[in-house]
């Protein structure tokens, strides 16, 4: 077979691989390659409303700061101990949102600069200033930033307009500084900034808003960060199922309360109000050091054990490293009923906690659906060949072959390439075919075409039959 780049202004004379949907393939069965998690998150440190991609343990604490109730530190270490090969987080901030500031003196006591912390929050509130003359030169003075008692950096000038100009020109600053009159600091021992507010209460209108903006936005899986509301779980459902429906494939994984984690008949029922391949319902909370945390709290673990998994591999039985327990160990009987009901749920085995199966939600099939449509590893490889054919068709095809009998054939040809590679990859089995549509007539600007492939499951099952001599 021919191999190499491919340009659709150049011909081949050999048929042969096309490089786009080679990649596209390989990417899909590499471990963690395309697997992105989305998610809001609420902190009191950090940009508001902007997306920012976390990939390792440095980023995320370099970015965000949890006080109290914040969830960003948790729920995004969660996915990246998941293996989720980056984490795009959205902050919320409610309407209390605040950036904590301090208004340093001249020497005659009137204000003369104003520093304002970088985000909202009340991290802010920890920062202190001291004011004082420099050592080796002083017609200077030093202004040093401490947070809390640990010094972070200082700044020397001989003017407020030169504090300004270092302050505000240095990226890795925590405040932003404003001249409110030119007359020199006073002397400043340890003043606090003050008055900042993370803006933690937010409402469903928020969230929603956030769902909107990650519209746009590229990822493989979304999961709140341990929400339970009805209300907007419900919305959040219906907005993956709309995105699904407009060729959008994402995964949705949430979560109960510590509550309703203890009760197994309404945390089945959670799933069965979903009943869709594309949501995940985890039923189990866990201990982690001795502190409980919710189902909900901990869905972005098994988001990013969804999307870090290549597609050729299933999270049944997959081992969660570094948590002690369940909250609710489940009988035989209620891990039965669980999984009839579409939950994904945690177990206990004596010597670890696992994932009992790799299911979704999905139990009541539709007119084109079986059993296998409930598994996890099937959606996501059925997934990442709508994405995949999807993107590189746009990018590569539309508009730039002619639909005619040559045009037609490249593009079976490159698709067909691309379920080999996959295939390979034992994502699929070998037995899979791409052809034109018997049923409607590609012509004009239309192709139709039939695809079908058979996803590659997972043994999970084994039967002995053991005789005895």
């Amino acid at each position: 077979m021919a191999g190499g780049t491919w340009n659709i202004t150049e011909d081949k004379i050999r048929p042969g691989l096309f490089i786009n949907f080679k990649a596209a393939a390989i990417a899909q069965i590499a471990r963690g390659e395309r697997g992105i998690v989305a998610m809001p998150v609420r902190t009191d440190w950090g940009p508001v409303k902007q997306f920012v991609t976390i990939e390792t343990e440095k980023q995320l604490v370099d970015t965000f700061s949890d006080r109290e109730t914040g969830t960003a530190l948790f729920s995004i270490r969660q996915a990246l101990k998941g293996g989720t090969k980056k984490v795009l987080a959205y902050r919320l901030a409610g309407a209390s949102a605040k950036k904590a500031t301090l208004t340093l003196k001249d020497t005659s006591n009137a204000d003369a600069l104003k520093l304002t912390a970088k985000y909202e929050g009340a991290r802010g509130n920890d920062f202190k200033v001291t004011v004082q003359p420099n050592i080796v030169d002083n017609t200077k003075k030093d202004l040093k930033v401490f947070e809390k008692t640990v010094f972070i950096k200082a700044y020397t000038a001989t003017s407020n307009a030169e504090f300004i100009r270092l302050i505000n020109a240095d990226s890795d600053a925590l405040f932003t500084a404003e001249k409110l009159t030119d007359t020199a600091l006073g002397a400043v021992a340890g003043a606090d900034f003050t008055s900042g507010d993370g803006g933690l209460t937010v409402t469903n209108t928020d969230y929603i808003d956030a769902m909107d903006a990650f519209e746009a936005q590229q990822f493989n899986v979304f999961v709140l960060d341990g929400v339970t509301d009805p209300a907007l779980q419900a919305s959040t459902k219906d907005w993956v199922k709309r995105l699904r429906n407009e060729g959008k494939k994402v995964t949705l994984v949430i979560g109960g309360s510590v509550v309703e984690d203890q009760d197994v008949v309404a945390s089945n029922a959670r799933s069965k109000n979903c009943n869709h391949e594309g949501i995940v319902n985890l039923i189990s909370g866990v201990k982690i050091y001795g502190k409980e945390y919710s189902s909900a709290q901990f869905a972005p673990r098994i988001a990013g054990m969804i999307a870090g998994n290549p597609i050729n591999k299933s999270i049944t039985y997959a081992q969660i490293y570094d948590i002690d327990d369940v909250t609710k160990r489940l009988t035989n009987a209620q891990i039965e009923a669980a999984l009839k009901a579409g939950s994904l749920v945690l177990v206990h085995d004596g010597e670890k906690v696992k994932v009992e199966r790799g299911i979704n939600t999905l139990t009541n099939y539709a007119e084109e659906q079986n059993e296998r449509f409930s598994k996890i590893r099937v959606i996501r490889t059925l997934d990442a060949i709508s994405d995949d054919i999807t993107k590189t068709g746009n990018d590569q095809y539309i508009g730039k072959l002619d639909n005619n009998e040559d045009g037609q054939r490249a593009l079976i040809s490159a698709i067909k390439y691309y379920l080999e590679t996959l295939a390979i990859g034992k994502a699929i089995s070998k037995t899979h075919a791409v052809e034109l549509s018997k049923d409607l007539v590609s012509k004009g600007d239309k192709v139709y075409l039939d695809v079908g492939v058979d996803p590659t499951d997972s043994m999970e099952f084994i039967f002995l039959n053991v005789v005895v001599n």
